[in-house]
């Protein structure tokens, strides 16, 4: 931000030396990165501070703003202020055949635009004061009308547009979205196409300007214009800085409003504005101030004394975060000499917060604030500091469980936003969740998550765009993290991954990739809940996320999730097109994984005697699934018929012409073992025969010769 010198002691009741006014500033947090004489710099001349202004302070981007500071730090005054006006925004949107308007569902993107009519200026060059102003900070004089404007910018940090009234067809301007090859002439000289979706303020046959980025050619003001249309607006900083960089447009009013300015000030800068104009060119207003926009009418009292909002401060909370032991009527001056209103009660303050400070929102903000008026220098700073060692929580030691069985198992951790776009949210969820989006949102991805593999999906596309991991077939990924249905309320953790089938297609690498799949969520379980849980695994239907799935529980406990392999669907909206069935993925749910408590371990003595293996293949018809086989081993190892079965073992699936139709042979391995004693064939073998007599009455199984 440059800064004249002469120009900041006009806003100071008494003025400021340029090296007082360089350290006050830097003591502030904005310091001085460079001056430069204008003029002969003494009295007659004049200084150009070159000040740092970081990015959450738009307020300090204007001559007031910065006078704000300095008269804050040496107890000086600022003299110049807004007259009538401030906050008056309960005119009509049209008038005497000129009209505002914002496009409907725009009014996130403009939440607040306003104009004012001035008929019969004289445009041409502006007065010695303002040239000298303006050249002082190194900007051009173009005419009275466009320096006024400039000016009231640079004074209040307000960007305002002033258009030709007679060039505008349709007697006025609408806020809407560009269209896709509209053409658009700026007015620094340079052509554009327009792409579709940028914000644009339109007559009623083209866009005359680039919404908070600059004005056109076509409807500027020059010599010869009589009658003007004033803009002044807000603009969301996210679509401005959007069309700043897809048409490669940089301006000092793009610059503010990327950064915010003080909404709550904009129809007083904007009777200011006519006031210099009026003053400089001449005319007459013609009627008062048009505003459309979703903020036409806010509650200009949200905290007391006419400021945005309120926020608590505990004096001990900020003597604590300090350092500092301060009373609360230090705290509560420091506060109002930076502006805003303190009301004190049992050692809390409510602090009033100005409409220029878009910054301070938490107690913590208001809390730095103390900080700098006090002194930043004069802050203590320990020699020491101490450290506290504290045990990990049921929680961390849960993450930290599931992270080494998932690494191990070749996958990478990822961190991925919240947020997707409606399209994408809407392929991952069904009518009966019901997606949470971002009322007014001006941003693309506005909808939070309602899965947590659709974030996976577009890390994988991300990688496969840049070529990682393409050499390996592919990145696999995984993430503890929320996602959202049914509401704000509906939020839950779940632990997601997604990986590759393999480079074949084929029914038996599919397969096997699943069953990988199911050694994953066996580890985890066994991982987080001790070697006594287990998991049943049934088939999934009806599932718009996976093609072909499957869904999880714990034996005799809740559902735990599904895996899959993922929808052409799902893999199309996030543009991974042509690999669907080729990605497998799924998700846990962590309230239920997480919970699980481990056992606490002990050592085991390990076997002294041989354990004896049967392998045994029985025929089943094809809708016979795994977990079926499993419910039978384990009635019959509950009912005792099974007394030496130390475990079992799936081997594979096997499916052929010589078995028939809708028969396939599933293999598995059964082991027996006595603890005390090596145990003998005649002893093991009837075992195993109760085995296959049990699978015969259960599900038909016929022991494969």
């Amino acid at each position: 931000m440059l800064v004249s010198l002469k120009w900041l002691n006009a806003c100071l009741d008494r003025p400021v030396e340029r090296g007082e006014a360089g350290a006050v500033l830097t003591s502030a947090g904005f310091p001085i990165e460079g001056e430069e004489a204008v003029g002969d710099g003494g009295s007659g001349g004049d200084w150009c501070l070159d000040v740092e202004v970081t990015s959450n302070r738009p307020d300090v981007l204007s001559h007031v703003g910065v006078a704000r500071e300095v008269a804050a730090a040496t107890g000086r005054g600022v003299v110049v202020g807004l007259g009538e006006g401030r906050g008056d925004r309960s005119q009509a949107t049209g008038l005497n055949g000129v009209g505002v308007e914002v496009a409907a569902r725009l009014e996130g993107a403009c939440p607040l635009y306003t104009g004012r009519v001035i008929r019969g200026v004289k445009v041409g060059p502006s007065p010695a004061w303002l040239v000298e102003r303006l050249e002082a900070v190194g900007q051009r004089s173009v005419n009275n009308v466009v320096d006024v404007t400039n000016y009231v910018m640079l004074q209040w940090g307000q960007p305002l547009h002033a258009f030709d009234l007679e060039k505008l067809s349709g007697g006025g301007v609408i806020v809407r979205e560009s269209v896709k090859g509209e053409g658009f002439s700026a007015l620094d000289g340079t052509e554009h196409e327009l792409p579709g979706g940028l914000v644009v303020i339109a007559d009623s046959e083209k866009p005359v300007a680039l919404a908070g980025v600059m004005g056109g050619t076509a409807t500027g003001v020059v010599e010869g214009t009589s009658n003007v249309l004033l803009e002044a607006a807000v603009f969301d900083a996210v679509r401005v800085r959007t069309s700043s960089r897809a048409l490669k447009l940089r301006s000092d009013s793009s610059f503010r409003f990327e950064r915010g300015v003080d909404d709550f000030a904009l129809p007083a800068v904007s009777a200011e504005a006519v006031r210099l104009i009026l003053e400089v060119a001449g005319g007459e207003v013609d009627g008062g101030l048009m505003v459309a926009g979703a903020a036409q009418n806010p509650s200009a009292s949200a905290g007391f004394g006419g400021h945005r909002g309120t926020v608590e401060m505990r004096m001990e909370r900020c003597c604590g975060l300090l350092g500092v032991d301060l009373s609360a009527e230090e705290a509560s001056g420091y506060l109002e000499r930076l502006g805003f209103g303190v009301e004190e009660a049992d050692g809390v303050l409510r602090v009033g917060v100005p409409s220029w400070r878009l910054d301070v929102e938490r107690e913590v903000d208001v809390i730095e604030e103390v900080a700098r008026a006090y002194g930043l220098a004069k802050l203590p700073v320990l020699e020491k500091v101490s450290v506290e060692v504290r045990s990990p929580t049921e929680q961390e030691l849960a993450k930290r469980a599931a992270a080494g069985v998932m690494v191990g198992a070749g996958y990478c951790e990822t961190v991925t936003p919240s947020f997707v776009g409606r399209d994408v949210a809407e392929a991952a969820s069904t009518e009966e969740q019901g997606l949470v989006e971002l009322w007014r949102s001006g941003r693309a991805e506005s909808v939070l998550r309602p899965s947590v593999l659709l974030s996976l999906l577009q890390c994988r596309k991300a990688n496969l765009d840049a070529g990682n991991g393409v050499e390996f077939g592919g990145v696999r990924l995984w993430e503890l993290a929320s996602c959202w249905s049914g509401g704000i309320g509906g939020e839950r953790r779940v632990l997601a991954w997604l990986g590759d089938v393999g480079s074949s297609g084929k029914a038996e690498v599919v397969g096997g990739a699943l069953r990988g799949v199911r050694g994953m969520v066996e580890s985890l379980v066994e991982r987080l809940g001790g070697e006594g849980l287990a998991v049943r695994v049934e088939a999934l239907s009806g599932e718009g996320v996976y093609d072909v799935g499957a869904e999880v529980s714990l034996v005799d406990g809740p559902r735990l999730g599904a895996y899959g392999l993922v929808s052409e669907a799902l893999c199309g909206a996030v543009g991974l097109k042509g690999v669907g069935g080729g990605l497998v993925g799924g998700e846990l749910d962590w309230g239920v994984l997480g919970g699980l408590r481990r056992p606490v371990g002990g050592g085991l003595e390990l076997p002294r005697y041989p354990a004896i293996e049967r392998d045994v293949s029985v025929v089943v018809d094809e809708g016979v699934a795994w977990s079926a086989i499993e419910g039978v081993l384990a009635d019959v190892r509950s009912g005792g018929g099974l007394s030496a079965m130390e475990g079992v073992r799936f081997l594979g699936v096997y499916r052929g012409k010589q078995l028939g139709k809708g028969k396939k042979s599933v293999s598995f391995r059964l082991a027996f073992r006595d603890a005390g004693r090596t145990l003998t064939r005649e002893e093991v073998e009837p075992q195993a025969g109760a085995v296959v007599e049990a699978l015969k009455a259960a599900v038909g199984a016929e022991l494969r010769g």
